[in-house]
């Protein structure tokens, strides 16, 4: 068995915490009862899956759909994120 790395946590935190504010796209449908996946060009600039979910408010975010990343629970490796049509919408 391998030993307890607490440099590790620490580097997943720091690693999130980089996606926060990033764009990604939606590769399987993210809803409020359901966690979908997004696809984000990671620090390297290839491209990485990650479990996410919408913002409050948000019901679902169908596939292909261009998002932004919120909010990242590093504990959980979740982003939370939002369309980024509804910006525009909102002016």
């Amino acid at each position: 068995s391998f030993g307890y790395d607490k440099g590790r946590d620490l580097r997943i935190q720091i690693f999130f915490a980089g996606l926060r504010g990033q764009r990604a796209t939606v590769q399987l449908e993210a809803r409020s009862d359901f966690t979908g996946t997004i696809r984000a060009l990671s620090a390297t600039g290839s491209l990485v899956t990650y479990d996410a979910r919408p913002v409050e408010g948000v019901e679902k975010i169908p596939v292909g759909t261009e998002v932004s990343i919120v909010d990242v629970d590093a504990g959980k490796g979740l982003c939370l994120v939002r369309p980024l049509e509804n910006r525009e919408e909102q002016k």
